[in-house]
């Protein structure tokens, strides 16, 4: 075959191959894949706080990582709108005192998630509480008593003449005050608080208690004692009445009628004897003491009788004018009634009220001028409180 045949049999062989093999080739297709979305997971420990009587704080944690944000709502109405990953909101221009529902939803451009919920009251000053009254009193101490009107207080303070006494916690409603002092007047308020502020009660007035009181007769003396001192001894007797307007103690010393105390001038014997004691005494304490010599005349008879009708009706108050008309003391009252000047070794007298604290001390050596001046019976007495 020639040459030239056959370089164009080859050359046509070639082109049927590559035509043919191109023919059988199918382009592949390629496409971009289509993304789909989801609405949120919904936020979880959702929490709300008062911030102040207008104001609350609410938080969240974000529990997705496909949302737009967050959507607060109060009540049915939307409040509030945040963005991704935010978790907490404030929510202003509120009423005090008053209860808030709240619910946060997240969302994307498919939706909103399930809503995570709670409440929250903001705050309020507490009501004020009401019937404060004084359930007990005693010399020293006072118990308070008050009704509890509200349910966000944080505590009760309770005031002493415009001074914090004390704090008492949540829901309680009876105090005592203790370490005061007797026959005193007090003024009480309790206010209920708490991070608002303060209400008050109205005021309650207490005095307390008059406190015990106890007299005691240590010693009697003379300086004189009535009698010609050719005698020397003379035979002494002391009549005593105390009141304090309520009881009224009488007393004489020696305690039986025809017992003396054989004293010469100058001479002191110890007694020691309780002369009158109350649990709570009046408001004021009145001694008298009446010292005699007995000589035998009148007698003691008629003279504590008169003790026991002048000395009575002077220290109850009931001869008290008669006594300032005349100017006369239950001594001299007694010496001019029944003529017996000479026995008479001068008197005592003394009252004593609670802003003088009733006289409580040691009283000694009290002299008593007789008729003409002259100094004739000594008194040692005391007079004490439990209570001090």
């Amino acid at each position: 075959m020639d040459k030239k045949i056959l370089t164009v049999v080859m050359v046509l062989l070639l082109v049927f191959l590559v035509i043919g093999c191109t023919s059988r080739v199918t382009p592949r297709s390629y496409e971009t894949p289509t993304r789909t979305l989801s609405p949120p997971s919904e936020p979880v420990n959702l929490s709300a706080s008062a911030v102040s009587q207008s104001t609350v704080m609410i938080r969240w944690l974000d529990n997705s990582n496909n949302e737009d944000g967050f959507r607060i709502y109060r009540g049915t109405s939307l409040v509030g709108t945040v963005g991704a990953n935010i978790q907490s909101y404030q929510d202003k221009g509120l009423q005090r005192g008053t209860t808030y529902h709240y619910a946060v939803k997240a969302y994307n451009q498919e939706g909103e998630s399930q809503a995570a919920i709670c409440s929250v009251r903001t705050l309020a000053p507490p009501s004020a509480p009401t019937n404060l009254i004084t359930v007990t009193i005693s010399q020293n101490a006072a118990t308070l008593s008050w009704t509890d009107n509200s349910d966000n207080e944080e505590g009760f303070k309770i005031y002493r003449d415009g001074n914090l006494a004390a704090n008492v916690g949540t829901n309680v409603i009876i105090y005592e005050d203790t370490g005061l002092k007797p026959a005193t007047n007090y003024r009480y308020l309790v206010k209920a608080y708490n991070e608002t502020g303060e209400t008050q009660s109205s005021l309650c007035a207490v005095k307390t208690l008059n406190p015990p009181i106890t007299v005691t007769l240590d010693r009697i003396g003379v300086y004189h004692n009535g009698e010609h001192w050719l005698r020397g001894v003379g035979e002494v007797y002391v009549g005593i009445i105390v009141t304090d307007g309520n009881t009224i103690i009488e007393k004489r010393f020696p305690a039986k009628e025809g017992q003396f105390y054989l004293l010469y001038e100058n001479e002191i014997v110890d007694v020691g004897t309780t002369i009158f004691s109350v649990d709570e005494v009046g408001d004021y304490l009145r001694i008298a003491a009446i010292g005699y010599e007995d000589d035998g005349g009148l007698g003691e008879m008629l003279i504590f009788q008169a003790l026991a009708l002048a000395g009575e009706l002077y220290l109850s108050g009931g001869a008290s004018t008669l006594l300032e008309m005349t100017d006369f003391s239950l001594g001299n009252l007694l010496a001019k009634i029944f003529g017996a000047e000479d026995d008479w070794l001068g008197s005592y007298e003394n009252s004593w009220r609670f802003d003088n604290n009733w006289g409580i001390g040691k009283y000694t050596d009290i002299a008593c001028e007789e008729e003409d001046g002259t100094l004739g019976l000594r008194l040692w007495f005391t007079i004490e409180s439990r209570a001090q």
